[in-house]
């Protein structure tokens, strides 16, 4: 199914990393977020590569989240 998780987070502007399984790609659409199932090393690699990235880019990732749920999952939308 799809995580609810992960549209709570978004939606308060906070960027998903996450493995790619179920339906999670129905909502992290950046390939970059999407890891293979397993992938550990990976998965850390993304992680820490996030916490190294600018302020004003760690921003960035934090509105384009909020936006991707706005646009995609709003109420208004979805009823």
């Amino acid at each position: 199914g799809l995580p609810l998780v992960l549209l709570e987070a978004m939606s308060r502007g906070i960027p998903v990393i996450s493995f790619d399984v179920g339906s999670i790609d129905e909502v992290i659409t950046e390939s970059e977020n999407l890891i293979p199932p397993y992938d550990l090393g990976l998965m850390k690699s993304k992680i820490v590569s996030y916490f190294e990235k600018t302020i004003i880019n760690r921003q960035n990732s934090s509105i384009r989240a909020r936006e991707k749920i706005e646009t995609t999952f709003s109420k208004q939308i979805v009823v």
